[in-house]
């Protein structure tokens, strides 16, 4: 008479349905665009320096001038960021040397208008 296999199926099934919707919530808000928010929640997310040296990186090698001279950029989880300019910008730390800790150096092959 004491059916305890059955309330605990119907528990399992609860606890497995509210897994379900709250994991297509956060996928759907995932690939909705809006993951900006959730990334906020992960301590380092959200410095890209690395992304931003890469990108100056290549401009240069690539003497890409509009890369490296006119693109505007936006340094993020750097502290006393954010910080916007030009790859020339960051390269150039005797106009602003607390941009000496992007570790950006200066172009040689590229000059800027």
């Amino acid at each position: 008479m004491n059916n305890k296999r059955g309330v605990s199926t119907i528990l399992v099934l609860i606890i497995a349905a509210i897994l379900l919707i709250v994991t297509g919530v956060v996928l759907l808000y995932a690939f909705g665009g809006s993951i900006k928010p959730l990334q906020q929640l992960i301590p380092g997310s959200g410095n890209n320096l690395q992304t931003i040296v890469s990108q100056c990186n290549i401009a240069c090698a690539t003497q890409t001038v509009y890369d490296w001279c006119s693109a505007q950029r936006t340094v993020t989880g750097v502290s006393g960021g954010p910080f916007s300019g030009t790859c020339n910008d960051f390269s150039d730390i005797a106009k602003n040397p607390s941009y000496r800790i992007f570790g950006i150096d200066p172009c040689p092959t590229i000059t800027c208008p």
